[in-house]
Parts: C-alpha cells; sequence; structure tokens
C-alpha cells in the first residue's frame, strides 16, 4: 500500500485503512485473522484513523496484528520493485474479490500491455488462455500460463466496477 502521512480527517486515510481491511478480509489465507474479532478490530481501527492516528502506522499494526512473518505493507517504490517479476507478463495484479471472482486489483502498470489493451482496475477476468479460474488458485492458472511460455496472453474480461 502507499501510504500518505496527513491526518486521518484527510479521506485518503480513511479510505487506505478501509482499503487495508477489506485487503485483508477477501484474501488472507487464515480467515480467524490470528483468532481476532475482524468486525470489531475493523471498527477499532476506523476509529483510530478517524481521531487522526496515521494511515501508515494502522495498517502496519493491523498486518503485526496478524501473526504472519510473511505479510507487510510496502510502500509505492518498493511495492514497483516486488512487481518487476509479472507472472502473466502483461502488467497487472490480479486477486479475487467478495464475491470470489478473480479481477483486476489496481490500476494495470504504466506502459504494459494491459494499459494499451484498455484494461482497467475492477474488471473481472474470466479466463487466461481459456482457462476459467473456478475455485483454482491465481497461482494454479498464472504458473499454467507461465509453463506455455507463449509471447500472447488471451484474456477474456467483463468490465467490473471502477
Amino acid at each position: 500500500l502507499s501510504i500518505n502521512g496527513a491526518l486521518a480527517e484527510d479521506s485518503s486515510d480513511v479510505a487506505t485503512v478501509e482499503a487495508a481491511l477489506g485487503f485483508v478480509k477477501r484474501n488472507y489465507y487464515d480467515q480467524t485473522f490470528n483468532n481476532q474479532d475482524w468486525p470489531s478490530l475493523s471498527r477499532r481501527y476506523l476509529s483510530r484513523v478517524g481521531q487522526g492516528e496515521s494511515a501508515s502506522s494502522l495498517t502496519r499494526e493491523l498486518i503485526a496484528s496478524l501473526g504472519d512473518r510473511y505479510s507487510r505493507v510496502v510502500d509505492a517504490a518498493t511495492f514497483e520493485q516486488l512487481m518487476a517479476y509479472d507472472p502473466l507478463g502483461v502488467g497487472i495484479v490480479l486477486t479475487r474479490n467478495e464475491n470470489k471472482e478473480v479481477f483486476v486489483s489496481s490500476a494495470p502498470f504504466k506502459d504494459s500491455s494491459a494499459a494499451k489493451a484498455g484494461l482497467k482496475q475492477g474488471d473481472i477476468v474470466e479466463s487466461v488462455d481459456g482457462a476459467s479460474f473456478g475455485q483454482e488458485s491465481l497461482f494454479a492458472v498464472m504458473d499454467r500460463v507461465a509453463q506455455a511460455d507463449a509471447s500472447e496472453v488471451r484474456m477474456v474480461l467483463r468490465r467490473g466496477p471502477a
């Protein structure tokens, strides 16, 4: 997450904490959230950001509360470096939404094939190279695409909410 240090009265801080809470809720493997009451935890963090606490420190604290040494919050520059390895090779990050559909979770990388093709954040990905996701993990589908080692990736998309 890219986090700005302004006071929480700035709606972007509240949006940042809401985005972090939503991302964890949708994607974190341990749906007990390290045995925490997620609705109560969410209300507490939103209250604290509303009182002016830094979105940056709150999101780091939230992720640390999961007790998972592999989960962390990174700034925009670090995220860009981490995403230099684009598993599909088209310049997008995929995740699942609350309906378990695979979607483009952030704007396509600048000048990427996805950006040039007009993909947008929120687009729903129905299939990649003819393989639908179904209950299969994102990694399984991306691995299958990577093993094909093709110069093109064919995606079936449905325009989603922005």
